[in-house]
Order: C-alpha cells, then sequence, then structure tokens
C-alpha cells in the first residue's frame, strides 16, 4: 500500500518508466485506482521535478502523445501533418511547467518524422534520436 507522496511519486515514475509509447489514458487504466491521465501526468510531473527528471518526463510525454495521436482507430483521412502537428501541440501544452525549448525541439521532429519511413515513431523517451533532437530542452527548475 501506498503511504505516501513521495511513495505514490516513486510508484507512478516507475510504471511510466515499464511500460513506454502507452498514451497516458492506457498508463491511468494500468494503475488503476481511479486515476485519470490528467492526475496521472499531474504526479508524473512533480515526481520528475522532484527528482531531477523533467527532460526525460518530456521526451516520456512526446512518445506517449505521439503513440496516442498515431494509435489504432485514427482516421487514415487524417494526414500524417495534422497528427503530427496535434500531437506535438498537446506535447508542447504538457511540457510547459518542466521544460523551456519545446517549440524548437517541436519544430526538428515535425521534419524528421515527416521525413523518417511511414509510420515510424520513437518507442522509448531513451530512444538516442529523440535524446538529439530535444537537446534543445532546459529544465524550469
Amino acid at each position: 500500500m501506498i503511504e505516501d507522496f513521495d511513495q505514490l511519486e516513486g510508484w507512478v515514475l516507475r510504471l511510466a518508466s515499464e511500460n513506454p509509447a502507452r498514451p497516458l489514458g492506457t498508463l491511468a487504466s494500468l494503475a488503476g485506482d481511479g486515476f485519470s491521465g490528467i492526475e496521472l501526468r499531474a504526479v508524473l510531473v512533480s515526481a520528475a521535478i522532484g527528482t531531477g527528471q523533467a527532460e526525460w518526463l518530456a521526451r516520456d510525454l512526446l512518445v506517449r502523445e505521439l503513440h496516442r495521436w498515431f494509435g489504432v482507430g485514427r482516421p487514415a483521412a487524417q494526414s500524417r501533418e495534422f497528427l503530427l502537428g496535434a500531437a506535438l501541440g498537446t506535447w508542447q501544452a504538457h511540457v510547459e511547467p518542466l521544460v523551456t525549448g519545446a517549440a524548437e525541439a517541436s519544430r526538428l521532429i515535425f521534419r524528421q518524422l515527416l521525413e523518417s519511413e511511414d509510420g515510424w515513431l520513437p518507442g522509448s523517451p531513451d530512444d538516442d534520436w529523440l535524446v538529439e533532437l530535444t537537446q534543445s530542452l532546459e529544465p524550469l527548475v
């Protein structure tokens, strides 16, 4: 049983690192206990700030957003450009309390993913490609 917020943060960080590329809603379902994706993201942000993992969490949230927007069930009529823009726009809003440099990283990622093999997405926040393209991210705290 989780007895305090520090334990909760550690548990949520482990859950996130053990389940890369799963959208926050799916991750919240795995967490159980009535968590929503928004609540889970709030705990992740708090934990990342407290443990100095803001840049990792920014990349983690990006991978989750890309997989959410390009996941099964999205209408084929939506262009890759639209889906990338939606994923990156949502990601930028998520990481505002964590890092600066997200707009620059978004532009680089958008261009690279448009030029990449159709359908390829990073599978982990530790993907070398993603780490390189997010070098402009700087923690706010």
